[in-house]
C-alpha cells in the first residue's frame, strides 16, 4: 500500500514552472529518498506537498485521501508533518517554550509531556538547560572541546528544539529535508 500517491504534478513560483509531470509513490513501512543536486526541485516537490507553493495540476494523495489543496497547518492533523532544514528557534524563548511551542494545537498535557520526555532522552542537555534561553545554545560547552554540546553539533540541537514534538504528533508520518 501506498501511504504518499503523487501524480503528474507541475508546480513551481509564480511563472517558474520547477516540476513537471512528475509522479511518486511512497510504500508505507518503508524509506524514501529524493535526490538531486541543488536546484532540481527537492525543496520544491516538499513545498508543494505542504501547499506551500504554487501547483499548476496533478494531485497529491495521503493514505487514499486526498491533500492536494490542503493548507500545511491543517495537514499536521492527519498526521502528514513537514521540518524544514532551516536551525529555526524563538531565540528569545526558553528551550523549553521553543519545545513548547512544537505541541501548541495539541490539548493533551500527558502527550506534551510524553513528547518532551522523548526529546529530553535524546538530548538530555537540553532538560538541563530547559530553563535557559534558546538563543544561547550555540555557545561553547566547557567540557565539550570547544563545541556547542558533547554528543551532538549545535545544528542538531536547534533543528530539534522547533521540530521535534510537531513532527511526532499522532505518530503520523513525518517529511525531512
Amino acid at each position: 500500500m501506498n501511504i504518499l500517491e503523487i501524480r503528474d504534478l507541475d508546480s513551481g513560483y509564480g511563472k517558474a514552472l520547477i516540476l513537471q509531470d512528475l509522479s511518486i509513490d511512497v510504500k508505507e513501512g518503508g524509506f524514501t529518498a529524493i535526490i538531486g543536486p541543488n536546484g532540481a526541485g527537492k525543496t520544491t516537490l516538499l513545498r508543494t506537498i505542504f501547499s506551500l507553493c504554487d501547483l499548476y495540476k496533478g494531485t497529491i494523495s495521503f493514505r487514499g485521501k486526498d491533500i492536494t489543496r490542503i493548507k500545511a497547518e491543517n495537514l499536521s492533523d492527519i498526521g502528514l508533518n513537514y521540518v524544514p532544514q532551516e536551525e529555526s528557534i524563538f531565540p528569545s524563548l526558553t528551550v523549553f517554550e521553543n519545545l513548547r511551542m512544537g505541541s501548541v494545537k495539541e490539548k493533551s498535557r500527558e502527550k506534551i509531556s510524553s513528547r518532551l520526555e522523548r526529546v529530553y532522552n535524546r538530548f538530555p542537555v537540553l532538560e538541563k538547560r530547559h530553563g535557559q534561553s534558546a538563543g544561547t545554545l550555540s555557545r561553547p560547552c566547557p567540557h565539550s572541546g570547544g563545541r556547542a554540546f558533547p554528543r551532538h553539533s549545535k545544528a542538531e540541537y536547534r533543528r530539534e528544539i522547533p521540530a521535534s514534538c510537531r513532527a511526532k504528533r499522532k505518530d503520523g508520518a513525518s517529511i525531512c529535508p
